[in-house]
């Protein structure tokens, strides 16, 4: 009887440990943070919703003939007409400006001049 006993006890308390596991598991996977982790990297949905207001210039001549978002960029493929190609190369020739989406900022620009024979 006192081994039936204490059978009982042991599995008792694995329940119990067990229901504490399920508990803290579900509530680290519900996306509830402690106050330092949520300090150190907003979430994208505040990122996305934070409203913002830029200018990004787009040279005289040129026009967009394509964009992209991946990986929190905008991607912005411009043809540049004759007065905007003066460092590219000659007209026809391409630029890509890069824009982190989180800030609106312009992180870079590729210049693409049109090959010559």
């Amino acid at each position: 009887m006192r081994g039936l006993k204490a059978l009982v006890i042991i599995m008792g308390a694995l329940i119990v440990v067990g229901f504490a596991v399920v508990v803290v598991t579900l509530v680290n996977r519900s996306g509830v943070n402690s106050s330092a982790s949520r300090d150190s990297a907003p979430s994208p949905r505040t990122q996305a919703t934070t409203p913002y207001k830029t200018r990004i210039p787009i040279p005289a001549g040129s026009r967009i003939t394509e964009t992209s978002a991946a990986d929190g960029r905008l991607i912005i493929r411009l043809t540049l007409g004759d007065s905007a190609a003066g460092t590219a190369g000659a007209a026809g020739a391409a630029r890509i400006l890069v824009i982190d989406l989180a800030t609106g900022r312009q992180i870079g620009t590729i210049d693409l001049p049109e090959a010559r024979p």
